[in-house]
């Protein structure tokens, strides 16, 4: 099998020849590259100096699976500045939706019309390696809503304001499946990695995640697979953490999403034991305390222990993604640690 297809073998819980890996790269392959990350975003998003950089790191480290894109939406289509540090990571100088009323102004398609750089990362990649796994990471209708009006002021939103939040997330889902529609109707894709990094049980509690997170979160997954696309969705926060999480966790494995890549803070047999039968799952080494503080030893013994627990339906991955300043050595390590278990 080669990588493509052990992706979709995992995905679809067949018999896999081997753990597939996969690395959320949204910045780490510009460090293999050597170039600044304005090189990148030097007059808008150079999908193919993107496009070569998420190769370049596949090169190095020999992983599977790939997210096309750095950039996974682009803010100043709604009149959002970034910042381009030269060798760091970029972030938001100014929330498109700061001013609540500005939301009024757009419509969620007009994001159509920023994707070309992301269309060419797409395209950069699937061109090069045919036999690759890739997939579209786009944030969860929620998750983008925080992209657009800040964390703080959106959590005031859904105590003050829940009426216009539901709103702003309306918007999100509509600016998500916008995306994804333009993105898979052009490009060979795999599966829709969907992140949730704000739809977080220890960030907003369980009621404010059914009444705003949830609804968008289910109809896109119906609306991905609408598309003939595979799901894996990449949420944070204690979902094994006592029963009350681990009923959320239920939740959401209830969804019907082929996979769950989850993250820090989760007991994986407690984890495996809930998505037994429902879906695949995705996850391992904690990207921050063993892949960037170590020593080279934790990240064997990480590795070893993930893939004791998870024999089979399972892709190794980080936690979450990984940026530039992470060890390549470590990396390198955690993946040939993989490659060398005994199964």
């Amino acid at each position: 099998m080669d990588s493509r297809e052990l992706l979709n073998a995992v995905l679809k819980r067949e018999d896999a020849e081997r753990t597939p890996v996969f690395l959320f790269d949204l910045s780490l392959g510009m460090d293999v590259m050597n170039i600044p990350t304005t090189d990148v975003y030097r007059s808008g998003y150079d999908g193919k100096v993107a496009g070569k950089c998420i190769l370049a790191l596949q090169n190095e480290l020999g992983h599977d699976i790939v997210a096309g894109s750095y950039q996974s939406v682009d803010i100043k289509a709604f009149g959002g500045e970034m910042t381009y540090p030269e060798w760091g990571i970029p972030y938001a100088k100014k929330f498109p939706f700061a001013n609540h009323l500005d939301l009024y102004k757009y419509e969620g398609t007009d994001i159509e019309n920023y994707m070309q750089g992301s269309l060419d990362s797409f395209s950069t990649i699937r061109s090069s390696r045919p036999d690759l796994g890739l997939m579209m990471n786009i944030p969860a209708p929620f998750s983008m809503s925080v992209m657009f009006r800040g964390l703080e002021p959106m959590l005031m939103d859904l105590v003050l304001e829940p009426g216009y939040s539901k709103e702003l997330v309306a918007f999100g889902e509509d600016v998500m499946h916008t995306s994804i529609g333009v993105i898979s109707n052009a490009v060979d894709l795999d599966a829709i990695l969907m992140t949730g990094s704000s739809d977080n049980l220890d960030l907003i509690g369980q009621d404010a995640l059914r009444k705003f997170a949830y609804p968008g979160l289910k109809s896109s997954v119906k609306f991905v697979h609408s598309c003939d696309l595979p799901i894996m969705f990449h949420p944070h926060g204690g979902l094994t953490a006592d029963e009350d999480s681990e009923k959320v966790l239920d939740e959401t494995l209830g969804m019907g999403m082929e996979c769950l890549y989850y993250g820090e803070a989760i007991d994986s047999e407690k984890m495996k034991r809930h998505a037994e039968g429902k879906c695949s799952l995705c996850g391992g080494a904690d990207t921050f305390t063993t892949i960037y503080l170590g020593p080279d030893e934790r990240v064997k013994k990480d590795v070893s222990e993930y893939m004791r627990i998870h024999d089979h339906d399972y892709i190794f991955a980080a936690s979450c993604s990984v940026d530039r300043g992470l060890s390549l050595n470590r990396m390198k390590m955690m993946v040939d640690a993989v490659r060398s278990y005994p199964l």
